[in-house]
C-alpha cells in the first residue's frame, strides 16, 4: 500500500508540476500575443497619424500616448530623418507633436512650425505645447509686441497666447496688441 501511495504520490506530483509548467507557458504565449496586438496597433495609429488632417491630430496622439514606450520605436526614426519631400516634412512634423509630451527638446522645433506653418497646424500646435504655456508664454508676448517680426508670426503668436494667457487676466493684453490683432 505505502509503495502505491508513493508511486500514485509522485505521478499526481509530476502531473501538477506538468500542468503548472503548461499554465506558465500558456500564459507567457498569451503576454507574447498581447504585446504583437498592441505593437501592431501602435504601428497602424502611427500610419494613420503621418497622414491624417490637422484637426485629426489630438485623437490619434491621445491614442499613442496610452503606450508611449512601443509607440517611440515607430515614431522616432520619422522625427530623427531628414524630410526633403512635403509628405516626409508633414510626417516628421505630425511624429514630433506625438512625441513631445515625452521628449521637450522637440519642443522649440514646434514653435518654429507653429510660427512659420500653415495656420490649420496652429491649434494642434499649441495644444500639445500647452505644458509649457507659462514658459511659452514669455517668448511669444515678444514675439507679438516686436513689429520688427514678420505680421504672420506676430499674429500666430497672438494665436498660442488666446489659449496660454487666461480669460481672466484681460489687463494682459496691451491696446496695441489688441489694434494688431484686429
Amino acid at each position: 500500500m505505502r509503495r502505491a501511495t508513493n508511486l500514485h504520490g509522485a505521478r499526481s506530483g509530476f502531473a501538477t508540476l506538468g500542468l503548472i509548467a503548461l499554465v506558465f507557458v500558456g500564459w507567457i504565449a498569451r503576454n507574447e500575443v498581447v504585446r504583437l496586438q498592441e505593437a501592431t496597433r501602435i504601428e497602424g495609429l502611427v500610419g494613420r497619424l503621418v497622414s491624417a488632417d490637422p484637426n485629426q491630430l489630438p485623437g490619434i496622439i491621445k491614442e499613442l500616448d496610452a503606450n508611449r514606450q512601443v509607440a517611440k520605436k515607430y515614431l522616432l526614426p520619422l522625427v530623427s530623418s531628414s524630410p526633403t519631400t512635403l509628405d516626409e516634412k508633414r510626417s516628421q512634423l505630425h511624429a514630433r507633436l506625438a512625441m513631445v509630451s515625452g521628449d521637450p527638446s522637440l519642443r522649440e522645433p514646434l514653435v518654429v512650425e507653429l510660427l512659420s506653418n500653415k495656420v490649420v497646424y496652429v491649434g494642434p500646435i499649441r495644444q500639445q505645447l500647452r505644458p509649457w504655456a507659462k514658459v511659452l508664454t514669455e517668448k511669444f508676448r515678444d514675439i507679438l509686441r516686436d513689429e520688427k517680426h514678420d505680421t504672420q508670426q506676430r499674429f500666430r503668436a497672438a494665436l498660442a497666447l488666446a489659449e496660454y494667457v487666461p480669460e481672466s487676466d484681460a489687463a494682459w493684453w496691451t491696446e496695441q496688441d489688441r489694434e494688431f490683432i484686429a
